[in-house]
């Protein structure tokens, strides 16, 4: 077996983990949509439990659209390691958001740099949110080879 044969065969996956960790990346992200609605001042139950349903919703459809065609990419070149995953998740987070924003940069008034790094700034956070869910997807659809 070669080096490289032997870096695909390092992970193995099964479609009900796939479907797993779908569901925990969408619920992980539901969380955080009913975190920002409560801090944008929704205190309702009925609201926190609509913001977590549709942050649900909405964002297994996006894994599923944007997420899974980078997954299957990294998957066939073997690139299946969590460093991969959070990697592929802060990229693909980083560019949404700032690209996102992009049509509010030349209306920053104060400075056009200002903006641009308004927006970066941002846009890493978000990374570093994206990053987790997705290394935390890949832990719950990964398990080595025996």
């Amino acid at each position: 077996m070669t080096e490289d044969e032997a870096r695909r065969r390092t992970y193995r996956i099964r479609i009900d983990r796939i479907a797993a960790a779908l569901a925990a990346g969408g619920g992980a992200c539901g969380i955080i949509a009913t975190i920002l609605a409560a801090c944008g001042g929704t205190h309702g139950i009925g609201a926190l439990a609509l913001a977590f349903v549709l942050g649900t919703v909405f964002s297994i459809l996006a894994l599923v659209a944007i997420g899974g065609p980078a997954w299957l990419v990294l998957h066939a070149l073997g690139w299946r390691g969590p460093a991969h995953a959070a990697l592929a998740g802060a990229l693909i987070g980083f560019l949404l958001f700032l690209f996102g924003q992009a049509d509010l940069l030349p209306a920053a008034d104060d400075a056009p740099l200002y903006g641009w790094l308004r927006a970066v700034g941002s846009s890493l956070v978000l990374a570093a949110i994206a990053a987790s869910v997705a290394l935390t997807m890949w832990r719950i659809a990964y398990r080595r080879s025996e």
